[in-house]
């Protein structure tokens, strides 16, 4: 008898002394002292934060989900690409006649009209040139030379008028003129920058996906 009454009190302890570890560990996990809160959140950024550029302004909001990010929707006028220090002028036509692209191609990088603008919904399409030739006239034929070097977490800045909107690396891969085409995702914030030699040409090209992750308001100054 006396031993079932000392089985009984031993159960009991260990379930007590279970509750209470539980309830301690709960109690870490809320004021974050476990480290597993919020892990899947910053996974799901997969920012490399030392790669943003630095900032002392404190009004840069961090794209953490699908909502609205700007009321009204800005053409993109300036590409910088850090690990390239590479700074591109950037074009908005509202033709897609292959004479006109061509022509803004010239001067810079081009936003396909019917992509979307920064701060909308859906994907903000760039191309511009890129050429193996090592000398040519005008530079800004090779001015995505090299995106095919970047890699996931890089980070790409481009400017509006008010804005800079920064973007990390996805994936780059080369593409088949034959079997590929661009696709213009509409469930998020994105950014793809293309290579191309020639519209008209049947040259294979990269193609870079970057995600939205920042944006910080220009300095009036």
């Amino acid at each position: 008898m006396k031993g079932e009454i000392n089985a009984v009190g031993i159960r009991v302890f260990i379930l007590y002394f279970a509750i209470l570890l539980a309830t301690f560990l709960i109690v870490l996990f809320e004021i974050g002292i476990l480290p597993f809160k919020n892990v899947v959140a910053n996974e799901e950024m997969a920012v490399d934060s030392e790669k943003l550029q630095q900032s002392n302004n404190s009004n840069t909001t961090v794209i953490t989900d699908r909502s609205v990010v700007t009321e009204i929707p800005e053409y993109p006028q300036v590409l910088y690409i850090p690990r390239l220090e590479r700074r591109i002028e950037v074009g908005n036509p509202t033709s897609t006649t292959i004479e006109v692209l061509e022509r803004e191609l010239q001067d810079g990088a081009v936003r396909y009209p019917l992509s979307a603008q920064l701060g909308e919904m859906g994907t903000v399409f760039l191309f511009g040139h890129s050429s193996s030739l090592p000398f040519v006239r005008n530079q800004n034929y090779k001015i995505f030379n090299g995106i095919e070097n970047l890699k996931p977490r890089d980070v790409i800045s481009v400017y509006s008028g008010s804005t800079e909107f920064v973007y990390s690396v996805v994936s780059v891969r080369e593409a088949t003129v034959e079997s590929d085409y661009v696709q213009l995702r509409d469930d998020g914030y994105y950014l793809i920058l293309s290579t191309c030699n020639n519209l008209k040409g049947e040259e294979d090209r990269f193609i870079l996906t970057a995600e939205l992750v920042a944006k910080k308001p220009l300095s009036s100054n």
